[in-house]
């Protein structure tokens, strides 16, 4: 992760996240921190991911872009970690980082399953992967992309 990201994330970056997606203190824990700060935290018997990144690396537009064409897939029936909205009904949570820049939460549904380096793969895998590329392919023809600042701009019932 970039030294600058580094030196200006602390606990009240997280707290604020915990707070804005009501996460319970004691059910969230760190699991990589390579591009983004990547926890899992656990809400009523459900596991869920919160990705932190920084406004050095991806703009708030940029991440909003990711998760709405994230969320229209799922709502195509493409099976993804669907974006899920904050308390204040937000998929992308700014956070002040007080030097000019902003740490930028979003919250997923945890994705089940293994990494396929790990599962192998075999042929229907590999026909299973084709499938979802067809049904991604399909779903973007008519993909109509929220622009930043429209009516819909970051909010999806949970």
């Amino acid at each position: 992760m970039d030294q600058q990201i580094i030196d200006r994330y602390n606990d009240t970056v997280l707290y604020e996240a915990i707070l804005r997606y009501d996460i319970a203190p004691d059910k969230i824990h760190l699991l990589d921190s390579f591009e983004s700060i990547v926890y899992e935290f656990e809400r009523g018997g459900k596991d869920f991911i919160l990705r932190i990144g920084h406004s050095l690396r991806k703009s708030e537009a940029l991440i909003q872009g990711e998760v709405d064409w994230i969320n229209h897939l799922a709502r195509g029936g493409v099976s993804v970690a669907r974006a899920l909205p904050s308390e204040n009904g937000k998929l992308v949570e700014v956070i002040d980082d007080t030097q000019g820049g902003q740490f930028l939460a979003t919250a997923f549904i945890k994705a089940k399953g293994q990494q396929p380096w790990i599962a192998g793969w075999t042929s229907t895998r590999y026909e299973n992967y084709g499938r979802l590329l067809g049904q991604m392919h399909a779903l973007a023809v008519d993909y109509q992309p929220v622009l930043p600042g429209s009516a819909q701009n970051g909010t999806m019932p949970a």
